[in-house]
């Protein structure tokens, strides 16, 4: 068994509408959309009917006593009548489809359901961006990340604008061992990024998208072995978000391949600050302290490494780890 290299820290999750999914996959959902139409009342098919009954030659209608008002009440009762015609008459839309699609994998994880909801919606607008991205992103949870990258293309072919997929495709495809690509398209998300907002909501989206696709293009860009590269999408996203022990990590792990082992070390000692139980950051400091000589800090790290790895149900990391501590020790 290898022994582990320094790793970077998972990848956060796709941002939602308009802004993308985050951390796993989150499926897009159409502006607008509405809840799937409920089965209509077979008893009511034909709609609600009344008789009016004959009236006495002294009643107010006949007299004109209150034609007014008996006209409204009429009218009311007409438009009543046609909405409860129109509602028993309608069919479930490509939007329907979309929202039920996104229940099922989101809330149900029912991707099986979910990929058959989209489907659906796709056969009654097949021209429907947002369909595409949403089932790219249940076939990539599926583990058809080819067929997902197909349908993110069909997604930018209808929508060049719909960030979302690009970012989805990016995922997908540095998955697929293409990082060049990947490059290409989180820098097309940058681009389409919307300006700042003076809104706090509106500005907290759009830094919380540029984090997540800085840090995205830096793993590329480390894959390509453009480790300055890395290391400036790095702290982009540290600029969007200042706290997150994800991208400290990948930082300090860039620059530990550039050859800077101390400021990796310091990089790695912030990602734990923010997060004392992120493994990844506690091993790769350990590696680095033990590239310096650090002996004895460095078994520390490991075994604490270590011992996270098995407590989060990662036992083969674990004793990959212990290892490594093993080989430090006896030099």
């Amino acid at each position: 068994m290898e022994n582990p290299r320094p790793t970077r820290a998972n990848q956060p999750p796709a941002p939602s509408a308009p802004a993308l999914a985050s951390a796993g996959a989150s499926v897009a959902t159409p502006d607008g959309a509405r809840a799937v139409e409920a089965t209509a009342d077979p008893s009511r098919e034909n709609g609600p009917t009344a008789e009016t009954p004959a009236e006495p030659e002294d009643s107010p209608r006949r007299t004109g006593i209150t034609r007014g008002p008996m006209l409204i009440v009429l009218v009311f009762i007409g438009i009543a009548a046609a909405v409860v015609l129109l509602s028993q008459n309608a069919q479930p839309t490509a939007d329907d489809y979309i929202r039920h699609g996104v229940d099922r994998a989101e809330k149900s994880h029912d991707l099986a359901g979910a990929l058959d909801d989209f489907n659906q919606a796709l056969a009654i607008d097949p021209n429907n961006a947002q369909a595409y991205n949403s089932r790219g992103l249940v076939k990539a949870d599926m583990g058809d990340l080819a067929g997902a990258v197909e349908d993110y293309d069909a997604a930018i072919r209808l929508d060049p604008k719909l960030d979302q997929a690009f970012y989805n495709r990016g995922r997908a495809r540095r998955a697929l061992g293409d990082p060049q690509g990947a490059v290409q398209d989180f820098t097309e998300v940058v681009r389409l990024a919307p300006a700042p907002s003076n809104d706090f909501r509106g500005a907290a989206r759009v830094a919380s998208l540029l984090a997540d696709t800085y840090m995205n293009r830096g793993n590329a860009y480390s894959d390509l072995g453009d480790y300055q590269a890395a290391i400036n999408d790095f702290n982009e996203a540290l600029r969007n978000r200042p706290n997150s022990a994800e991208v400290f990590n990948n930082l300090g792990l860039a620059m530990f391949k550039q050859g800077d082992a101390a400021n990796a070390i310091t990089q790695y000692s912030e990602a734990i600050r923010y997060k004392p139980d992120l493994a990844q950051a506690h091993m790769n400091r350990g590696l680095a302290r033990a590239s310096l000589g650090d002996r004895d800090a460095a078994l520390q790290d490991l075994q604490i490494a270590a011992a996270l790895f098995q407590s989060q149900g990662n036992a083969e990391a674990g004793q990959q780890v212990l290892q490594l501590a093993q080989g430090v020790q006896q030099q």
